[in-house]
């Protein structure tokens, strides 16, 4: 059984809208049943039913046409006994109408989420907190840009500005202005380059200035030219133990960069590689 079940009434842009809080809750591993789902044994009724009395919360979206729904009543009214017991009630509303009387009766001491004037445009992320936070799941940052860079390595920006770089062989090399996240390049304050990729591009994170964290895995041994280009909040990097070649200009304008440990291994060094890094200091460690 379902841990939501999602009361609501049909229309095309209810429809639409009650997948993307379907799909939302079930990136939190978070399950979900409305009517759209066909029941498993038993009557459509019976399903019903038994997918509310099993539920942890009753999520009604609350629109024009639910107002007045006989359906979205009965369901209201079957998981009314449970409110407080067992099921915690998330009311919804969509849209700008006189709340029936009725429903209120059931659901007006709880509190009525407000998701704006339509479920097209509807604002879903107080929804999926609410009930992330009544069954112990934390809301993952949301994805704001995702796509490929390298042949066999692709990113991932949330809104949290945290850029994960995953996958296996070398990134592309970038001339400045063109990696795949520069529009965004402002908000970016971490990069998690994940084990299995074995370089750093050309103009990676060029201009990326609000950058203060990087992690460099040991499967790198190359770092391009201009890769951290002006990231002038970037304090620290450590070079992993493998590297083999930093280019020039590497890290050129890191105007706050203090400490960059390396290991005692042959780095070719391109050069300019750390031009205009005035408060630097190079730590060597085996």
């Amino acid at each position: 059984m379902a841990d939501v079940f999602i009361s609501y009434h049909r229309s095309e842009g209810t429809s639409a809208l009650v997948r993307r809080i379907d799909n939302e809750l079930k990136d939190m591993n978070i399950s979900c049943w409305y009517d759209a789902k066909h029941p498993i044994s038993g009557s459509f009724i019976e399903s019903i039913i038994a997918n509310i009395k099993s539920c942890k919360v009753f999520l009604l979206i609350w629109d024009k046409g639910a107002n007045s729904s006989q359906y979205v009543y009965n369901e209201v009214h079957t998981s009314f006994p449970l409110y407080r017991k067992q099921i915690t009630p998330v009311p919804f509303k969509v849209g700008r109408f006189e709340l029936d009387t009725g429903l209120k009766f059931y659901l007006a001491p709880f509190n009525i989420l407000d998701g704006g004037d339509s479920p097209e445009n509807a604002y879903i992320k107080d929804v999926i907190i609410e009930i992330g936070n009544i069954l112990g799941k934390k809301v993952p940052p949301k994805i704001i840009s995702r796509g490929n860079c390298g042949a066999d390595v692709s990113y991932t920006l949330d809104e949290n500005g945290i850029l994960t770089i995953v996958g296996s062989g070398f990134m592309w090399d970038w001339k400045l202005g063109n990696t795949p996240w520069w529009s965004e390049r402002r908000r970016i304050v971490v990069a998690h380059i994940q084990y299995g990729v074995n370089s750093i591009g050309a103009n990676a994170f060029s201009d990326c200035t609000s950058l203060t964290e990087v992690n460099i895995p040991t499967s790198v041994f190359k770092i391009e030219s201009a890769a951290f280009l002006d990231c002038k909040s970037l304090g620290s990097v450590e070079i992993p133990e493998k590297m083999r070649s930093i280019q020039e200009l590497a890290f050129a304008g890191c105007t706050n960069l203090r400490d960059v440990i390396l290991p005692y291994a042959d780095v070719d060094f391109g050069i300019g590689v750390f031009r205009n890094c005035e408060h630097l200091r190079i730590l060597r460690i085996q």
